[in-house]
């Protein structure tokens, strides 16, 4: 029997031998770390083993595994990731914790970057901005349903803000005059004053201004004039036309009447189109407009008995041509425009005596129409007659 002893020292022996004699390699071991046949260390990674057996099992050329699905917060960019800083991503920082770049209306507010974000509602109007600032007083941007107005100055300044953006300041239409900025300031449209808080020089400025105007009395003020009250005539070709009454103390001819108007900053009327001569025939009949200069009658034919219109040569006439500027151009109006007085042959007129400024003497039908006309020496005269402004 052998001893213990002698069996412990031949053990190496027998597995040197055995080793030797084996018929074939012996299996590796991938786990153990046991020596190869060699005597070499057969101790690695998992990684490069498997890189070794397979190239369908996720291994790489270099023996690196990638992650494939990897996860949001593993600090890698994976596919479908847009960044990952791992512990790092927050809904409040740059990268967020679904792995999206931070962005305004993203409905996540970014610290140090966003004051607000309220997504798909930002916008200038709401509370916060398309930049993703809270809306404030003072920004420049209307916060709708809370501020009244916001220039970004917000000094109350004419046309301007009022500090807490609840009020605005001094403006035109308000309805008190600002004399350093405004010529007049009312609601009032008969008063004459535009919407740009300029008063208005003619009728047709008001028309021109608000085209819904109608037919009436307004307040004007031709340039260099005082105010004065004037009859509107907004129907007739489109509107703006204006009139005034003026009488005198004794019968006048055209030059006298010219000179009464120039103080008005208009002329003797002058009818542009039949319309016109219709609408200003019904307004003249009419106790509408208190006259100026002499306060004499308010509605009479005699207002059209003399017209601004004459001979542009003494003595040179259209005898029996219809008496408008298309088809006598020998006479024209004080405005040097066109004249409608009618389109029908007026018997023997209109005669070659006519004289320098000189009007005919006019009768009309009661619908406004011409009836006569008569052209003399010394022209036709009236105690009551019309001044207009020719802008139309």
């Amino acid at each position: 029997m052998r001893s213990p002893l002698s069996l412990v020292l031949l053990a190496p022996l027998a597995l040197a031998l055995g080793g030797c004699l084996s018929p074939g390699p012996a299996p590796m071991d991938t786990e153990s770390g046991s020596s190869t046949s060699d005597g070499s260390d057969s101790t690695s990674s998992t990684t490069i083993s498997t890189t070794t057996m397979s190239s369908t099992t996720g291994e790489t050329e270099t023996g690196l595994t990638t992650t494939g699905g990897g996860e949001c917060g593993d600090g890698k960019l994976d596919a479908g990731e847009e960044c990952d800083d791992g512990d790092n991503n927050a809904d409040d920082a740059a990268c967020t914790s679904t792995c999206k770049n931070a962005t305004c209306g993203d409905g996540l507010v970014q610290s140090g970057a966003e004051e607000c974000d309220d997504g798909a509602e930002n916008a200038d109007t709401k509370a916060c901005t398309a930049e993703c600032k809270d809306n404030v007083c003072g920004d420049g941007k209307l916060l709708e349903g809370v501020e009244i107005c916001d220039d970004g100055v917000n000094d109350g300044a004419y046309e301007g803000c009022m500090p807490n953006c609840a009020q605005l300041g001094p403006y035109c239409g308000d309805g008190f005059l600002q004399e350093e900025h405004e010529e007049c300031d009312s609601l009032d449209l008969t008063s004459g004053c535009l919407s740009t808080c300029a008063m208005a020089k003619s009728c047709l400025e008001i028309k021109n201004d608000t085209n819904e105007a109608q037919t009436g009395i307004y307040t004007i003020q031709p340039e260099g004039v005082e105010p004065l009250q004037a009859w509107c005539e907004m129907d007739a070709d489109g509107g703006g036309y204006t009139l005034i009454k003026v009488g005198s103390q004794t019968s006048v001819y055209a030059p006298a009447a010219e000179a009464a108007c120039a103080a008005y900053g208009m002329k003797v009327f002058a009818p542009r189109s039949s319309e016109h001569l219709v609408a200003t025939y019904n307004f003249a009949t009419a106790e509408n407009l208190e006259p100026l200069v002499v306060n004499t009658v308010k509605a009479s034919v005699e207002y059209l008995w003399i017209i601004g219109v004459y001979a542009v040569m003494p003595g040179i006439s259209c005898f029996e041509k219809p008496f408008n500027s298309a088809d006598c151009p020998e006479w024209q109006a004080n405005d040097g425009g066109t004249f409608w007085i009618t389109d029908q042959v007026v018997v023997d007129e209109p005669k070659v005596t006519s004289c320098t400024n000189c009007s005919a003497l006019y009768d009309w039908n009661p619908d406004g129409t011409l009836m006569d006309m008569a052209v003399a020496s010394k022209g036709g005269s009236s105690n009551v007659f019309l001044c207009d402004i020719g802008d139309k």
